[in-house]
């Protein structure tokens, strides 16, 4: 087979193009290839134009409808009751929140009440013991009270009852020396009647309190002045002076006597505390009462019980507590 042999624009010579033919396995494949692309892409733009057309009819529709069903009293009947729904209901929420608040407050009050009600039950519980505790305090405060009262002498002092306690206020003159905190025979035996009475109250504390009046507390008595010493006596074998009287015998001189050191007392605090201590060691020591029992106190000038009788202000209490 011979080619004719052409030119093109320029005078070169030119072979035209001997035809292929496609095998029949490439042309099925090929075939297939594009025929399955053009199913697909015929499904594809089939779906978009049903969803665009539906979309398109969807909103054609509702703006046909539109004014139907904003105009339809049954619609807005509807809305309106809806709308009363919401509002019932956030009415009720906000009730049912009260409610609970209440019902807290409520439980706060009662647990208070109900601990009130107990602290006042322990109270009472309390009182009822203490009120018992006073009545036999009491009781025995009256017996020690008529037991001293047949032996005490009202001008030296008073015996008084007060809440259960014992109360024994003795005048200072009746106790110790006007200048110092020495224990008269008087006092002694005034203090003797008063341990025998406090015995029968065993366990009950007793404070010894003393008290003064305004006035700086007292100098101390002056001492004795010296003797006077003897006349010297004649010397041994010396002859006797013309018309004098025969000498006598030398008299021999006195004994010291022994005396306490004179006792000053800076303030009334001083004296005050003095004298509670000297009646505390005669119940001690000679009334024989248990030590851990008593106490001390000097509460000075500033406990007064008078404002014009400084006697009734000079005085020792003893408290039985």
């Amino acid at each position: 087979m011979t080619r004719e042999r052409g030119s093109d624009d320029t005078g070169m010579p030119v072979y035209p193009r001997l035809p292929i033919k496609p095998s029949r396995d490439s042309d099925a494949k090929i075939g297939g290839t594009q025929a399955g692309l053009g199913s697909r892409l015929g499904i594809n733009k089939l779906l978009a134009i049903a969803i665009a057309s539906a979309l398109i009819f969807g909103g054609v529709l509702g703006f046909l409808l539109r004014p139907r069903l904003a105009t339809d009293p049954k619609v807005s009947e509807l809305s309106s009751k809806l709308a009363e729904a919401d509002k019932a209901a956030g009415t009720q929420k906000q009730r049912a929140d009260g409610l609970d608040k209440e019902l807290d407050t409520m439980r706060g009050a009662k647990i208070a009440a109900e601990k009130k009600a107990s602290d006042a039950a322990n109270a009472e519980s309390e009182l009822s013991g203490s009120k018992a505790a006073i009545e036999k305090a009491t009781t025995e405060s009256k017996a020690a009270q008529d037991k001293l009262a047949k032996a005490f002498d009202k001008s030296a002092g008073e015996i008084t009852v007060d809440n259960g306690e014992l109360h024994i206020a003795i005048n200072s003159s009746s106790l110790f020396n006007p200048t110092n905190a020495d224990l008269m025979p008087a006092g002694r035996a005034i203090l003797d009647k008063v341990a025998a009475a406090l015995k029968d109250i065993p366990e009950r504390q007793i404070v010894v309190q003393g008290h003064t009046d305004d006035t700086p507390p007292p100098l101390p008595s002056a001492a004795p002045p010296a003797p006077a010493k003897p006349a010297p006596a004649p010397a041994k074998g010396a002859p006797p002076k013309k018309g004098a009287a025969p000498a006598k015998p030398a008299a021999p001189p006195p004994k010291p006597v022994a005396t306490a050191p004179a006792q000053r007392f800076a303030t009334n605090w001083e004296l005050s505390s003095a004298r509670a201590l000297s009646v505390l060691h005669y119940l001690q020591d000679r009334g024989r009462l248990d030590p851990r029992r008593l106490s001390a106190l000097a509460l000075g000038q500033y406990h007064p019980l008078s404002k014009t009788n400084r006697l009734l202000n000079r005085r020792i209490e003893i408290i039985v507590k």
